[in-house]
């Protein structure tokens, strides 16, 4: 059935997959704003620092945050029970690359990098948007907050997620902690 389904939504340019991994799926298209919104910080960063948007240093960056994105998307996938395909495919991958190359979660990501707070840019420059990605952090921060108090969560697997429950919830300053990366407890 659900082949025949798809079947019927493709066209020579429609490319329909399908999968039965509802919770990977669910919890890669979730993570993806979140990390959407770090991948944006960076334009926001180099901009205060002077650099050109266009500069490699740019997509170094860039490409460090996307894919310590990825990283903690296969923990939480694999912490959920879902199936680790799903991470590396269209739901984790292909998703978080398509929503950080603009939108929402970038735009507000551009201003947490330029040093401005959370509550500041999201009332003085957002105020009528959605930004899914902020919204996430703080329905999941306290909870992931106390799974990692607790050791349930492990801290080590996700400094990315918790820095940005740290900016988005707690006004924090965007620092990335960049020598915590690809490291915990995450099945290879």
């Amino acid at each position: 059935m659900l082949e025949r389904t798809a079947s019927m939504l493709r066209t020579r340019y429609y490319h329909v997959w399908t999968s039965t991994d509802m919770v990977g799926v669910e919890t890669c298209v979730a993570l993806k704003n979140l990390y959407a919104l770090a991948v944006g910080c960076v334009g926001g960063l180099l901009a205060k620092a002077g650099k050109a948007s266009n500069d490699a240093v740019m997509h170094n960056l860039s490409a460090a945050i996307f894919a310590q994105g990825l990283w903690e998307t296969a923990y939480m996938v694999d912490f959920m029970g879902g199936r680790r395909r799903s991470v590396f495919t269209l739901p984790g991958a292909g998703d978080l690359y398509v929503t950080s190359m603009g939108g929402r979660n970038s735009r507000m990501g551009w201003h947490l990098g330029q040093g401005v707070p959370y509550s500041v840019a999201k009332r003085e420059y957002m105020p009528d948007e959605t930004i899914e990605g902020a919204q996430l952090a703080q329905a999941i921060g306290s909870t992931v907050e106390a799974l990692t108090a607790q050791g349930v969560l492990d801290r080590a697997a996700l400094p990315l997620m918790l820095k940005m429950i740290d900016i988005v919830c707690h006004d924090a300053p965007v620092e990335f902690p960049w020598d915590s990366f690809f490291a915990g407890n995450v099945r290879d």
